[in-house]
């Protein structure tokens, strides 16, 4: 089994993941409490999160997200079993990503594997997200881990204005600009 599992979790994290997955190889799985996510995520491997708290639907808050998580705890153990390490990649300040993430960092980190998160912030302009993201990232370093953060209020104030480029550009760039930085810090 490969021992480096890229997981994308979340809509944003399993776009950022087929990223980092053309760099790192290993194992990539898409997770996420959305079955049309999973299906639609270009990934091959896949985990529904908490089938029964969410039917298949995406989560709605980042607490649905974390129970998520929890409900699928089992499900989650295996399949990190016989992994060295844990890519964990995530879009927060929706539900799904905020939430589960740092569940699952948290079995990953029970289990003996090395943690490397990734993930991205919301616009300045999305000021609930921002601030569920931002607890979600709280929560994160409080397991000791160190996050690499793709931030789209800073992504969006480096723009050049004169460029035809917009917020779905900039969204986009996130797995272009976080896949080298998880490549650099996984083979150290």
């Amino acid at each position: 089994m490969d021992d480096v599992l890229v997981v994308g979790v979340g809509g944003a994290g399993c776009d950022i993941a087929r990223h980092v997955h053309a760099l790192v190889n290993g194992r990539i799985v898409a997770i996420n409490t959305d079955c049309k996510g999973l299906e639609n995520s270009g990934i091959t491997e896949r985990l529904l999160l908490g089938p029964l708290l969410c039917g298949g639907n995406g989560a709605f808050t980042p607490n649905q997200g974390m129970q998520a998580a929890e409900e699928s705890r089992e499900a989650l153990c295996s399949l990190m079993q016989g992994s060295r390490q844990l890519v964990l990649l995530a879009g927060f300040g929706g539900a799904t990503g905020t939430g589960a993430v740092p569940v699952i960092a948290q079995i990953a980190i029970f289990l003996g594997l090395e943690v490397c998160v990734a993930i991205t912030l919301p616009f300045a302009f999305e000021a609930a997200r921002r601030e569920a993201a931002l607890k979600g990232l709280e929560d994160l370093r409080s397991l000791g881990l160190s996050v690499l953060v793709h931030d789209h209020a800073e992504a969006i104030e480096v723009v050049d204005r004169s460029a035809d480029f917009g917020l779905i550009e900039i969204l986009e760039t996130a797995g272009k600009v976080l896949a080298p930085a998880v490549s650099r810090q996984i083979s150290h």
